[in-house]
């Protein structure tokens, strides 16, 4: 998901389970980006792990 849905998704999960934190993967676009920065404020929870992406390199 991007942009506002993810945002939407997290507020309606947060709504209804209260979790401590989020989890974000595959954020590597612009999009993205701006997306864990809004969900962090709607939701008010901190962000416990950001992954890159699918591919990985050492």
């Amino acid at each position: 998901m991007t942009g506002q849905d993810a945002v939407n998704t997290a507020k309606a999960f947060n709504d209804r389970l209260n979790f401590d934190g989020v989890v974000l993967t595959k954020l590597d676009g612009d999009t993205r980006g701006g997306a864990a920065l809004s969900i962090k404020y709607v939701v008010q929870k901190p962000i416990k792990f950001v992954s890159r992406g699918e591919k990985w390199t050492p």
